[in-house]
C-alpha cells in the first residue's frame, strides 16, 4: 500500500517532480480508481467495474486495464496506449486527504508519496519555492484536491446503484496462449436488466441525481473487454 505523508515546506523544500506520461506506477496495476465524472471519457478506453472492500463491505469504481493481476495493458515499452489518462495517474504521486475535523470538514491536506520513483531532488518541477508552494504545486494541489470532491459525489452514486441492486458480480474466463482458462473474478458491473426493472419514480431518481449518464456509460464500456483482449494478443 502506498504510504503517503503530508507535504512540509520545510521537510520537502528540495524535492522536484518527474513528469512521465508512460506513467511507470501503473504498469503492475490492473484496477485504477476513477470518478464519476470520468466515466464518459473512460468508458472509450476501459470496461467499468466494481470492486468491494473485503473489511470495509464499500464499493469503488474502476477502470479494468488488465486480464489478470498485476497486469496493465496499456503500459507497454514506455507508452501509455489509451487516448485517456485516469485522474489518479495524473495526480500521482500527490493526493488530497480530507483533514477530520468537525470545525473545518472541507479542508484537504496535500500529501506526497515518498518512495515514489518521480520524486527527485535533481531533475522535475519544484515543488517549493523559498519555502512556499510553487506555481506547480499550487496547480497539481488543486487538480487533486479537485478529484478527491469529485470522489465525495462517486461514493453517492456508487451508495445509491448499490441501494437499488443495480450491479452484480461477474466473472470472466480468458483462454491463456498455453490453452488453459484463466478465471477474472472480484468484478461487479452494471446490469442493464436490473435498470429496466426499476420503477418510474426509482428512474426519475436518477435522472434527478444526473446518475443516468455514468450508468448508461458503464453499461457501453462493457464492450472495451474486446479491447483488452486485443491488447493482450
Amino acid at each position: 500500500m502506498t504510504a503517503l505523508v503530508a507535504l512540509d515546506s520545510q521537510k520537502h523544500h528540495q524535492l522536484k517532480l518527474v513528469t512521465d506520461t508512460s506513467y511507470p506506477h501503473a504498469k503492475a496495476r490492473h484496477l485504477l480508481p476513477i470518478a464519476v465524472h470520468e466515466f464518459a471519457l473512460a468508458a472509450t478506453n476501459f470496461p467499468i467495474v466494481f470492486v468491494k472492500d473485503s473489511e470495509t463491505g464499500q464499493f469503488r469504481s474502476c477502470v479494468l486495464t488488465g486480464l489478470k493481476p498485476q497486469q496493465n495493458l496499456f503500459c507497454k515499452n514506455d507508452t501509455w496506449l489509451g487516448s485517456y489518462v485516469p485522474e489518479c495517474l495524473r495526480h500521482y504521486p500527490l493526493a488530497a486527504v480530507k483533514v477530520n475535523d468537525a470545525n473545518d470538514s472541507d479542508r484537504f491536506v496535500i500529501c506526497i508519496d515518498e518512495s515514489s520513483p518521480l520524486v527527485s531532488t535533481q531533475d522535475g518541477d519544484a515543488l517549493f519555492n523559498d519555502a512556499k508552494a510553487s506555481e506547480f504545486l499550487n496547480r497539481r494541489g488543486e487538480a487533486a484536491v479537485n478529484w478527491a470532491q469529485k470522489n465525495t459525489v462517486t461514493q453517492s452514486f456508487i451508495n445509491r446503484i448499490v441501494e437499488l441492486k443495480l450491479i452484480q458480480p461477474q466473472s470472466l474466463t480468458i483462454n491463456n496462449k498455453d490453452g488453459k482458462p484463466y478465471e477474472l473474478t472480484g468484478c461487479y458491473i452494471m446490469n442493464e436488466a436490473l435498470l429496466n426493472q426499476l420503477s418510474d419514480a426509482e428512474f426519475i431518481g436518477l435522472k434527478q441525481a444526473a446518475f443516468l449518464g455514468p450508468i448508461y456509460a458503464a453499461l457501453i464500456s462493457l464492450n472495451q473487454v474486446n479491447n483488452l483482449l486485443k491488447l493482450a494478443d
